[in-house]
């Protein structure tokens, strides 16, 4: 069975997720964000990051987990085409520790946990996976951008 290259990140609050391989860009130890007032909870910051601004999420707000945010400290950069024939766009996503990279195939496939089964973040997953017997829902990154504005 074929494999395929994948990044797993932990998130505030214990929310881990995939990116594609080609969508994960790099990882930031100590980014420069500032906060954005009169924005959304989960999209309160903007890094600068190679001369532009990127917008950054926390996903601790998304999944309404008590207190929990993110440290503020690390960041993960990944890329998304808006549109067909349009240049790359990025994104900024907290996470808590280092990205580490896997595998997946396709015998690993199965459904969304529970906590992400509200309409509006199952949008944010293209598909599921099991990873050390734990749901691992695959970022789709153009969606999640779409939060973020």
């Amino acid at each position: 069975m074929e494999r395929y290259p994948a990044w797993l990140l932990s998130a505030a609050g214990g929310v881990t997720f995939a990116v594609t391989q080609h969508e994960m860009i790099e990882y930031l130890t100590h980014a420069r964000c500032q906060r954005v007032p009169l924005t959304n909870p989960h999209c309160q910051y903007l890094a600068l990051w190679r001369d532009r601004l990127v917008p950054v999420l926390d996903f601790a707000p998304l999944f309404a987990r008590g207190k929990g945010t993110a440290q503020r400290a690390s960041l993960s950069i990944v890329a998304y085409q808006p549109n067909p024939r349009q240049p790359l766009d990025y994104l900024g996503i907290w996470i808590d520790e280092a990205p580490s990279r896997i595998t997946v195939s396709d015998d690993q496939a199965c459904d969304l946990p529970p906590d992400w089964c509200d309409e509006r973040l199952q949008k944010l997953a293209l598909s599921c996976f099991l990873h050390a017997e734990q749901p691992v829902p695959i970022l789709n990154v153009a969606n999640l951008a779409c939060i973020s504005s």
